[in-house]
C-alpha cells in the first residue's frame, strides 16, 4: 500500500513539472516590455531617410508589402505582411501582389493597393533609399483595391528577396490619405506616427522614450504585449547600469559591453544572452585604386599576414570565428566551400613585399599605409595592426566617427579599412559589393569576367545556373585576392530570462516577427 502511495505521489509531482514547463513556453498577454535604442530619433517615418534609433520602432507602427527577418540566417525566404499571396509570370517580368483585405489605419482609415502604390511611386520619384531596389520596376498598377501589380523592365531575380530585406529599414507602407500632395519630410504625421501595424503610436519625448500601445484591431492575431517602451540612450554605461540593476528588459545589440564581458554578463541569475548569426562578415578592403594594393603580390602578402584565430580570440573573444570564405555561415546557400583564402604564411607575405619591390629598410619597415577605421571595428583593427608589422607594413590608423569614416570611403581616401560584405539574403549582393562602378564598392575592385557573372546571375529565376554564376564570382575574388575576408559576425543582445520571442536570437520569432526589429511574437513571463 505504501508502494501504490509512494507512485502516485510521485506521478502528481511529475505531472506538476510536466504542467509547469507546458505553462512556462505558453506564449502570455499582456505586459510593457522596457526596451533601449542608441542615438537620437530624427524621423518616425522610414521611408525618405535611415534613422538606425529609429527602425525598430518604426517596424512594429508600419506593416510592409514582404518582409524577412532572421530565419535567413537559416534559410528562410521572404514572406507576406500586407501581401496574402503573390505570383510571379513565367517570363519573370511580373509580379503580381493579393492583399489582405481587413486592414486598417490606425486612424479608422481602410488600407487599400493605392497606399502601396502610392508609397513606392513617392520612393522612386524622390529617389529615397529603397528605390535602389526598385530600379527595374517601370510600373506599379492597382487594378482593384486588394491587388498590386509590378512590370518589371527586365529579368530581377533578387527583387524580391531583397525588396522584403530592405523593408526592414526603409521600405514600409505610408497612408496616401495623410502624406499625399504633403511635404514628405517635414509632414506633421513623422513625429506621430499612424501605421497598420501590431502596435500604435503613444507619445515621444525627444530624446527620452518613445511609448507605443497593442493595436487590438490588427488584421492578424493581436501581440502578445501590451505595452513597448523605447528609452532613448546617447552613450553605453547608463543602459548597462539601467539592464544589470532591473529597469530595462532587453539591453540592444548596439548597447551591449565589450566582447570580453558578455559572457560574465550572460551569466548572471536571470539574465538571458541572445546570439543572432549574421549575412554579414568582417574583413579587410584594399582601395585598388592606390598604389601598393593595385599589386596583387602586396595584396596577397597581407592576406598571408592575418592569423584569423588571433583575431577572433583577441578582438571578439572567441565569439566571433574565423572565416576563410567569400561567404558566411549566416548566408550558406550560394556558399562556394571550395574557395578558400590561405593560412597565415609570414615567410611568403614577406617573400612578395621583396618581389613587388618594397624590401624592408633600416627599421624593417615595408609600407605604411592609411587605415581608416570607425570605433565598432576598432578592436578587429588593433589586432591586425600588430599582425602587419611582422612582415614590416606598419600603418598609420586613423580612427573617426562612423559618418567621417563612411564619407572618407564613397571618397577614396585611404589604403586600408575594415568592412562588411553582406552575403545574403540574396547573392546578387557580390554584384552590389565588387561589380564596377557599383555603390558598395568601397575598394573600387573591377573585373569585366565578374561583372558578367553577377549579371548573369541576376537574370535567371534558375537556382542551378545562378549557383554556377556565384561559384565562379568566388573563385575570381579568391584569384584576385580582391579582399581579405577574417571573422565571422553576428549580433548579442541581453534580456530578462522572463523575456521570450526575441528577434536577433529566438528562432520561435522566425516567421512572426515580421522584421529584425519586430516584437510581435514578444512575450513576457509574469
Amino acid at each position: 500500500m505504501k508502494n501504490v502511495r509512494f507512485c502516485f505521489i510521485a506521478l502528481l509531482l511529475l505531472l506538476d513539472v510536466f504542467i509547469s514547463v507546458a505553462w512556462a513556453q505558453t506564449p502570455r498577454f499582456g505586459g510593457t516590455l522596457v526596451t533601449s535604442t542608441f542615438g537620437n530619433i530624427t524621423s518616425l517615418n522610414p521611408i525618405w531617410k535611415y534613422d538606425q534609433p529609429a527602425f525598430m520602432i518604426s517596424q512594429n507602427i508600419y506593416s510592409t508589402l514582404v518582409i524577412s527577418d532572421w530565419g535567413i540566417s537559416e534559410g528562410a525566404k521572404p514572406y507576406g505582411d500586407l501581401a496574402k499571396s503573390w505570383e510571379i509570370s513565367d517570363d519573370g517580368l511580373t509580379y503580381t501582389f493579393h492583399l489582405y483585405d481587413n486592414v486598417y489605419w490606425h486612424d479608422g482609415v481602410k488600407f487599400t493597393s493605392a497606399d502601396v502604390k502610392f508609397t513606392y511611386d513617392t520612393v522612386i520619384s524622390k529617389k529615397y533609399p529603397l528605390a535602389s531596389y526598385l530600379k527595374l520596376v517601370k510600373e506599379i498598377r492597382t487594378p482593384d483595391e486588394k491587388t498590386v501589380v509590378f512590370k518589371l523592365s527586365d529579368i530581377n531575380a533578387p527583387f524580391l528577396p531583397m525588396l522584403a530585406n530592405a523593408s526592414n529599414w526603409y521600405g514600409q507602407i505610408i497612408a496616401k490619405h495623410l502624406y499625399e500632395g504633403t511635404d514628405i519630410q517635414t509632414n506633421p504625421y513623422n513625429k506621430k506616427p499612424v501605421g497598420t501595424g501590431p502596435f500604435k503610436f503613444v507619445e515621444w519625448k525627444d530624446g527620452q522614450f518613445v511609448t507605443l500601445q497593442v493595436n487590438e484591431k490588427y488584421f492578424r492575431e493581436r501581440a502578445y504585449l501590451d505595452k513597448i517602451i523605447w528609452r532613448v540612450y546617447t552613450n553605453k554605461e547608463v543602459p548597462q547600469a539601467d539592464f544589470t540593476s532591473g529597469n530595462l528588459h532587453l539591453l540592444m545589440y548596439e548597447l551591449i559591453p565589450p566582447f570580453h564581458q558578455l559572457k560574465a554578463l550572460g551569466a548572471r541569475p536571470g539574465v538571458k544572452m541572445w546570439e543572432q548569426k549574421s549575412i554579414y562578415d568582417r574583413c579587410l578592403v584594399f582601395n585598388h585604386k592606390r598604389k601598393p594594393f593595385s599589386d596583387i603580390r602586396v595584396r596577397e602578402a597581407i592576406s598571408l599576414a592575418i592569423n584569423r584565430d588571433e583575431v577572433s580570440q583577441l578582438a571578439w573573444a572567441g565569439l566571433w570565428k574565423p572565416n576563410y570564405h567569400a561567404s558566411c555561415s549566416g548566408s550558406p546557400l550560394f556558399t562556394n566551400s571550395k574557395v578558400r583564402w590561405p593560412d597565415q604564411d609570414l615567410k611568403r607575405a614577406q617573400q612578395l613585399l621583396d618581389e613587388a619591390g618594397y624590401p624592408p629598410d633600416s627599421d624593417g619597415v615595408r609600407l605604411k599605409p592609411v587605415l581608416i577605421a570607425t570605433d565598432y571595428l576598432k578592436p578587429m583593427v588593433e589586432v591586425i595592426i600588430q599582425q602587419l608589422k611582422r612582415i614590416g607594413v606598419h600603418t598609420k590608423f586613423d580612427l573617426s566617427e562612423t559618418a567621417t569614416w563612411l564619407s572618407r570611403l564613397g571618397s577614396g581616401d585611404f589604403d586600408l579599412t575594415p568592412y562588411y560584405i553582406r552575403f545574403g539574403p540574396d547573392p546578387d549582393s557580390y554584384g552590389e559589393h565588387f561589380g564596377t562602378g557599383e555603390a558598395r564598392n568601397v575598394g573600387k575592385y573591377s573585373n569585366a569576367t565578374l561583372d558578367e557573372l553577377a549579371k548573369a546571375g541576376q537574370k535567371t529565376l534558375n537556382f542551378s545556373k545562378r549557383k554556377e554564376s556565384y561559384d565562379k564570382v568566388q573563385e575570381i575574388l579568391r584569384k584576385d585576392f580582391a579582399y581579405l575576408p577574417v571573422t565571422e559576425s553576428g549580433y548579442f543582445q541581453f534580456s530578462t530570462s522572463k523575456l521570450h520571442g526575441v528577434t536577433f536570437g529566438d528562432p520561435t520569432s522566425y516567421g512572426k516577427s515580421f522584421g529584425w526589429g519586430g516584437y510581435r511574437a514578444c512575450w513576457l513571463e509574469k
